[in-house]
Parts: C-alpha cells; structure tokens; sequence
C-alpha cells in the first residue's frame, strides 16, 4: 500500500490506493431484495391496504337487507374485497419487479473499492460511472444474511455475500459503515 503526505484539514498520510477491492456480480435479483424490503406504505400502496376493508364495506352494506344466513352474508360481502386484495398483491408485487429491473437490469460484474473515507463501486471496465458514497451520504445500512445495502440519499449500494468472505465480513463491513455513517450525522 503506497501513501502520500497531505497537507491541510487531516494532516497525514492519504493512501494512494484504495485498502481494499470487493469483486462481485449483480444481478436484478439484488435489487429485487431492496425492493422486497419492509418499508413505509405511502401513496398507491396505502391505499391498496385500505381498499380490501373498503370493498367489505360496500359489499356487506349492498346485501344487508336481504334475507341470508350470516355465512352466506359474509361469503357474498368478503368476494369483492378478497378480489381487491388479490388485485393489489398483483400490482405491488409487479411494482417491485418493474423497479428492480429499472434499478439492475442484467447481471453485472462490479468492483467496490474501499477507500478510508469512502466507497466507490462501478462495474468492471467503467470507473468513470462509479458510485460514490461518504458516510456523512449513508442514510442507512441494512444488512439481511444474503447482501448488505448501503442506502444514501440519491443512490443505493447493494453488496451481495460473495463479495466478502464470510458473513462475518459482511457483518463487520457494515457494522464499520454504519458506525461511520453515524459519526458524521450532524
């Protein structure tokens, strides 16, 4: 590992090489893990929860007045909502589908360098594309047993466990980002 001295703000020696390479390939199904997520519900989503119930509702409401048995009752007020509720699976998880793809569309090869203030990933042969993360970037850091993500504010990291050699490693990774991450928030 070769270093230079610096001068100024964090006076010291600045390696001139990164302190580790991480090789990996990315698939869509990475991103589909990101996207498969708990997260927030908001707009379309939110709604699609709540229509289900508002389907029972309208639907138990249309046949109140009719002479049935309750079980008849409820089978006739629970098919529209049991069919809105299907309908909405089928969105969302299209939905998640169409943004993973959007996100990796075809397997990638990448190298992540590792450098001491930063990260930097792009894919084999196009360092001049390469995402850039600092920690004080770093909203957050999922680490799941299959991949590690590191969320920023405009742009999201995904590294599979191959690219570390163990999950250990993986988990000591990000632990030391997340730790980073955090010391840099105001």
């Amino acid at each position: 590992m070769s270093s230079v001295e610096a001068e100024g703000p964090g006076q010291g020696t600045v390696p001139v090489l990164p302190l580790a390479l991480l090789h990996y390939r990315l698939t869509p199904a990475d991103a589909l893990a990101w996207e498969m997520l708990p997260t927030e519900a908001r707009g379309w989503v939110k709604l699609a929860l709540f229509a289900p119930w508002i389907m029972l509702g309208l639907g138990w409401g249309a046949i109140d007045g009719h002479d049935l048995p309750f079980w008849q009752h409820a089978a006739l007020a629970s098919a529209p909502a049991l069919a809105v509720w299907a309908l909405s699976q089928v969105l969302m998880a299209r939905g998640r589908q169409r943004r993973a793809l959007a996100r990796i569309p075809a397997p990638v090869d990448m190298i992540c360098e590792v450098w001491g203030d930063h990260l930097s990933a792009h894919a084999v042969g196009q360092p001049q594309a390469a995402l850039i993360l600092a920690p004080e970037t770093i909203r957050q850091v999922v680490l799941t047993p299959d991949r590690l993500f590191l969320d920023a504010a405009s742009s999201l990291l995904i590294l599979p466990g191959a690219a570390f050699a163990g999950a250990e490693d993986m988990a000591a990774f990000a632990a030391h980002w997340d730790s980073l991450s955090q010391q840099a928030q105001p």
